[in-house]
């Protein structure tokens, strides 16, 4: 009976230990909770208030994704309150806080990590540190309820995917300090225009693919490189108006803007690729004020722009490019704003009569040749015939050099090798003369052609030495032949006395 009672009263026990554990473990999630998250910063989360309190200062431990103290609460906490005197905000740290709507950080933040407030679906108000560099990658990637950013003149780079997929951002001001926009916008469907600042040096790939309802966009004059497919894919995109500073259009930059009808490509731009503009289905006016560009479309490009209908091009460009024919009548019929008609004037891939060739020659190291100023054509291209010229002697010790050149203006410079100290004749005095170093000085002096075969006069010149071997071997077969001879006469004497 006894062990039967301590059975039960332990299982008792246990019961009772594991409903005080469990409304432990209630009360603690009903009241408030908190702890370290950096060296110098604490966290505490009050949930009659909905909450999240970060405070001290310095910088934030850095978590991997759903690894922070207080994920817990991401579907709960309503608000999230940052001190001044954090100094970095870890990644993912805030991710999927779906019930924030609004979010400041502190002027003491100077750097934040990568998602660090991404898929927070009702954050609507966002101000971000005037002391911020880097808008970090998707760090507000899919917050569907953004409205509008303002953009620090502190940050120098828009990182891949800040904003992606924030479907009600509307208004974008980017900051005066901005110099970089990666994929920073793409599939932003409600960003109707944009305005670029001089400041931004580079549109990256895919900045703003995607903006459904983005129709006009204002480039300022710092652009240099629009990278690819940067604004591919924007439907309602009408009017294109390049900044006055962009050297390189890449590939498929603009493809597939279905609702784009004008083009302005300015003098600056040195590099456009034709498939840029493919696919833009409605696009009729291209405006050319580059002399590059015109080359580039002078030479062909109803394969990638079929719908293409007039070309204009500024009288600057059309006289850099002068095989471009402008005496066709008609030409001159259409002019205004700095531009007049060239197309659709049969006027692609003609020629003048003649072209106008440079008076320098344009090389490389293998060969020279006369360049059309217009359309490039070379003209008499042939090897370098080259020359030398000593730019400095060579001495001992001392490598010289030499310069080849060309009479078409190439040249390059060659080094030749030192020279060499000369060897130092021997002083020692020489041994007195004798019979037998005579002989030898005649024999290495006067070296003896080696006997041919078959040569009797070779022979006779042969080494003593030799001719005693050789008469040795005459006398020894000789002599075996006279012993044959004798024992053969012996046996036939010594036969003929039996018989």
């Amino acid at each position: 009976m006894k062990t039967k009672h301590i059975i039960i009263y332990s299982v008792l026990l246990a019961l009772l230990i594991s409903v005080f554990a469990f409304c432990a473990l209630n009360v603690d999630a009903a009241g408030e909770t908190s702890g370290q998250c950096g060296e110098n910063l604490t966290w505490r989360y009050d949930s009659d208030t909905k909450t999240l309190y970060i405070e001290g200062y310095g910088e934030m431990t850095e978590y991997l994704q759903g690894y922070a103290p207080w994920t817990q609460y991401r579907d709960d906490a309503e608000r999230i309150v940052l001190p001044d005197g954090i100094t970095f905000i870890s990644g993912c740290a805030f991710e999927n806080f779906t019930a924030v709507t609004e979010i400041t950080v502190p002027n003491t933040v100077t750097s934040m990590g990568s998602s660090v407030f991404s898929n927070c679906s009702s954050l609507k108000t966002v101000n971000l540190s005037n002391n911020l560099e880097t808008v970090s990658a998707y760090a507000f990637s899919c917050c569907a309820s953004i409205e509008s950013i303002v953009i620090p003149d502190s940050v120098k780079v828009l990182e891949t995917s800040a904003f992606t997929r924030c479907s009600s951002l509307k208004y974008v001001d980017i900051g005066a300090g901005v110099e970089e926009i990666d994929s920073a916008f793409s599939r932003c469907a409600a960003l109707e225009s944009i305005v670029i600042p001089d400041n931004v040096k580079k549109i990256g790939p895919f900045a703003f693919m995607e903006c459904a309802s983005l129709k006009y966009v204002e480039m300022g004059d710092g652009v240099e490189i629009i990278r690819t497919q940067a604004f591919a894919y924007c439907p309602s995109l009408e009017v294109l108006k390049l900044g006055n500073g962009v050297k390189t259009v890449e590939y498929e930059a603009f493809r597939t803007c279905e609702s784009l009808k004008a083009v302005y490509i300015p003098v600056s731009v040195e590099v456009f690729e034709l498939d840029s503009l493919a696919q833009c289905k409605s696009l009729t006016d291209v405006y050319i004020a580059s002399p590059a560009v015109l080359r580039i479309w002078r030479n062909g490009n109803d394969g990638y722009i079929p719908s293409v209908q007039r070309v204009y091009v500024t009288p600057e460009a059309a006289e850099q490019v002068s095989c471009l024919r402008t005496d066709i009548e008609g030409i001159d019929s259409e002019y205004s704003e700095g531009y007049y008609l060239v197309y659709p004037i049969d006027i692609w891939n003609t020629v003048a009569v003649e072209h106008n060739y440079d008076e320098n020659y344009a090389y490389d190291h293998d060969s020279h040749w006369l360049q059309c100023n217009g359309c490039g054509k070379k003209e008499g291209e042939t090897f370098h015939i080259m020359e030398t010229e000593v730019l400095k002697e060579a001495e001992i010790g001392v490598a010289g050099l030499l310069r080849e050149y060309c009479h078409c203006g190439y040249s390059h410079e060659v080094g030749t090798p030192p020279l060499m100290e000369p060897e130092e004749e021997s002083e020692a005095p020489l041994p007195p003369a004798t019979e037998e170093s005579a002989v030898l000085e005649h024999v290495i002096i006067s070296p003896q052609p080696m006997p041919e075969q078959g040569d009797s006069s070779s022979a006779a010149q042969a080494s003593p030495v030799l001719m005693l071997i050789i008469i040795g071997a005459v006398v020894g077969v000789l002599g075996t032949v006279l012993i044959n001879a004798a024992i053969v006469v012996l046996i036939i004497v010594l036969v003929k006395k039996k018989k």
